[in-house]
């Protein structure tokens, strides 16, 4: 008897199991690195295990090369359990935790572990809900293909014509909200979510093709994407696709949202769908905006009319708040001069600043003159009197004495007479007059008879002539 481990969802447990046989394993290469495949034999056929990690073993590669995204870092080894029974549905085949994989004994179909690898992928980056299914059968088919299994494929079938049916089955429901894991669900209802999801999955493959898909897968990698039942997810996913193509395919996705749909309801989702994206553009929100995650709420529930009401009113109130900041005059702040920060930014100080400046420089043109007239004074002292300090200004009209006009006879002369003796008289004449204008003339005469030579006489300044005096 040996102990292997049993998985409960993530918990793993030993317990004893009867005839078991062993647990076998094998590397494989991916873009992360190597990893680690096991098969845990749980009572089943051996040469049905081996079988089953050798397809493992040769599917990961491929899938995760077709998908076009890493496996995820979470999965550090790949484990899985090959059991007589799942202990789950009668109908499941196969089960993924999102970290281990469990099959039900010798199910000859070796697309079933293909599917529940790809499961992976769905689980950890949040593949939209209602594409989870198809998602998987879809890779697991196109891996079948590239391991040379055409035989167990059902690719060869018209999937438009496939879609179009789909509103005719008397089982159909609204996938986006179905949750097959549910109570009370008929095994009709479940029958039909996983045909519609591979029906809409398939012909979204052929329009885009493998690549269009790996680049959608990239966007999606990258993008909070909404994975539960009833969420966003399938909204951000036609969003995703629009601008990984260009092209808007919501029309592929209507039975995600409704059962029963009409061209104008194609028209909506449409349109709804372009919306979204333009108004996460203009406003810049994120799917997490309540007003914008409340819209494709309604959105996925197929109420079109609902979305769009939100959804203009998000609009309005932007341009109203832009309108609002572009028009309203910014809040004046009655900024004090005490309150300024910087003393050159107090005006009182800078007037002061002013008018000291024009008072010293008024103070230097006084001190300037004032020291200039200082300047001429100690010139003129260390000079001492100049000629022109003994010239006598012309004497104002009226000053002079009146003269009157007398001849030579009087004097003993004739208009002949001698003219030594007439130039003698004259010269006492004018010194009589000089002596009479001014009293400045007077103290002239004092400091001349103080002179000890006569010769000092000759120095004196010349007399004006008695007849210019006269006149």
């Amino acid at each position: 008897m040996k102990w292997v481990p049993l998985l409960l969802m993530s918990i793993s447990i030993l317990v004893p199991v009867e005839g078991a046989r062993n647990v076998t394993q094998t590397t494989v290469y991916l873009q992360e690195g190597p990893i680690i495949i096991k098969f845990v034999n749980m009572g089943v056929d051996a040469y049905w295990g081996a079988h089953i990690l050798e397809n493992a073993a040769a599917a990961l590669p491929i899938i995760e090369d077709l998908i076009g995204i890493p496996l995820p870092s979470v999965i550090e080894t790949v484990e899985i359990y090959g059991r007589k029974t799942l202990d789950k549905e009668e109908w499941a085949v196969g089960y993924n935790d999102g970290h281990t994989v469990t099959l039900e004994k010798d199910h000859p179909n070796p697309i079933i572990i293909f599917h529940e690898l790809v499961h992976f992928w769905t689980i950890h980056y949040n593949v939209p809900w209602p594409l989870v299914e198809g998602y998987c059968d879809v890779y697991a088919d196109l891996c079948a293909i590239e391991l040379g299994l055409h035989e167990v494929t059902y690719q060869e079938r018209n999937w438009e014509q496939e879609y179009l049916l789909l509103q005719e089955n008397s089982y159909r429901i609204p996938l986006n909200n179905f949750n097959y894991n549910s109570e009370n669900v008929s095994e009709e209802s479940i029958e039909y979510f996983y045909h519609a999801s591979t029906v809409i999955v398939y012909q979204f493959y052929e329009t885009v093709g493998v690549t269009g898909l790996q680049e959608i897968n990239q966007l999606m990698a990258a993008y909070p994407m909404d994975g539960k039942v009833g969420g966003i997810g399938i909204v951000q996913y036609m969003k995703l696709t629009k601008e990984a193509t260009g092209i808007n395919y919501a029309r592929l996705f209507m039975p995600t949202i409704v059962d029963t749909w009409t061209d104008a309801d194609v028209k909506q989702l449409q349109e709804s769908v372009e919306r979204y994206c333009s108004v996460q553009e203009l406003i810049g929100a994120t799917d997490s905006h309540e007003q914008l995650r409340t819209a494709l709420v309604a959105l996925v529930n197929g109420n079109f009319s609902q979305f769009k009401t939100i959804e203009q009113t998000m609009v309005t109130q932007y341009y109203t708040e832009l309108a609002k900041g572009e028009t309203e005059l910014p809040e004046q702040e009655i900024i004090y001069p005490e309150e300024e920060t910087g003393i050159f930014q107090n005006r009182l100080f800078l007037i002061g600043i002013v008018m000291l400046v024009v008072v010293i420089i008024l103070l230097v043109i006084i001190l300037r003159k004032i020291v200039g007239e200082e300047e001429e004074i100690l010139e003129w002292e260390a000079k001492g009197p100049s000629q022109d300090f003994w010239k006598t200004p012309s004497p104002e009209p009226g000053l002079l004495p009146k003269t009157e006009e007398v001849s030579g006879s009087e004097f003993g002369l004739d208009e002949e007479g001698d003219l030594d003796e007439l130039s003698e008289l004259r010269g006492i004449s004018e010194l009589d007059i000089l002596g009479t204008t001014t009293s400045k003339g007077l103290e002239e005469m004092k400091d001349l008879e103080s002179m000890e030579d006569l010769e000092d006489l000759e120095e004196l300044p010349e007399i004006p002539d008695i007849e210019e005096l006269t006149k």
